[in-house]
């Protein structure tokens, strides 16, 4: 769809613009804002009210708009860096072509585990490692089978199970040992402690193939050579750090290279995602080729 910057605008003077009694560039930028906000509100959610501090990690940006608005949320977050792989824009269509082919198969068997359950987890994951293998080794064209256990377990009389990663390798004796440290460090981690003097028993049992290859995915990232001067020209862009409009640099992000390091406010082009770098931010590139943002400059 090619995108018409007269009728974008006029739409928005009309519609938004004229009704709030804002300027054109204050309407687009106060739609902006509410995308801006609707998504740090998300965020929090899986940071903050989990008792994660953004400030400690890095922000990954992928999809087409995610390095549009990825530099805004992390300072309003404080997330000090922020990450835009190479092919950010088409992420989810490269995980396709590398990821694992994978399929899981589970079962429902309730069975305390007091000492003497190894025999029946054995038989099992038995069962449904036979099944799932079966199953996978219709879709595998080379590559070898990776199998990983896991199971739903709760300690006798709780109504909620917690999803553990079990060991993989032979079941023999002090396999049930295992399966209960791993529970107790589970719990630990879910909940902050653990109680190894009460019963534990698992509800449900699962077992995920994976199909290993060794896939080739850099052909898939090829882009032109770096040069020695990425910036391809200048283009108006809005910044309320700046009061407003200001010239901003058109960076070709096929064209950076190690070597190069810039500060905001500037674009990154590419096929599929432009990366807004706001006014103090810093772009360096990884010898991967990924940008990595210092936001505010800060180390």
């Amino acid at each position: 769809m090619r995108l018409e910057r007269a009728g974008a605008a006029k739409a928005i003077e009309k519609d938004i613009g004229e009704a709030l009694g804002l300027s054109l560039e204050e309407a687009a930028w106060g739609i902006h804002s509410v995308a801006n906000a609707n998504m740090e509100r998300a965020m929090r959610i899986v940071s903050i009210e989990r008792g994660r501090d953004p400030r400690r990690y890095a922000m990954v940006a992928f999809g087409g708009a995610g390095p549009l608005h990825a530099c805004r949320l992390a300072r309003a977050l404080q997330v000090p860096r922020v990450i835009v792989p190479r092919g950010a824009g088409v992420g989810s269509a490269l995980g396709l072509l590398v990821a694992e082919q994978k399929m899981d198969m589970g079962l429902t068997r309730v069975v305390k585990l007091n000492g003497q359950s190894e025999r029946e987890i054995g038989e099992i994951f038995h069962e449904l490692e036979q099944r799932v293998g079966q199953q996978v080794e219709k879709m595998r064209h080379g590559g070898s089978i990776r199998l990983e256990r896991s199971a739903s377990m709760h300690h006798v009389g709780q109504g909620y199970e917690i999803r553990v990663e079990l060991p993989s390798g032979k079941i023999g004796p002090g396999y049930e040992r295992a399966v209960l440290d791993a529970f107790y460090a589970a719990y630990k981690k879910e909940y902050g402690y653990s109680d190894a003097e009460a019963a534990v028993e698992i509800t449900d049992w699962y077992v995920l193939a994976s199909i290993v290859r060794d896939r080739k995915t850099a052909l898939l990232l090829e882009g032109t050579s770096a040069s020695s001067d990425p910036v391809v020209g200048e283009r108006k862009a809005y910044f309320p750090e700046t009061s407003g409009l200001v010239s901003c640099k058109v960076i070709d992000r096929y064209a950076l290279g190690p070597q190069h390091r810039f500060e905001g406010p500037g674009l990154v082009e590419e096929r599929e995602s432009t990366t807004v770098v706001l006014p103090g931010d810093v772009v360096s590139v990884t010898p991967s080729g990924n940008l990595m943002i210092t936001i505010g400059g800060a180390m």
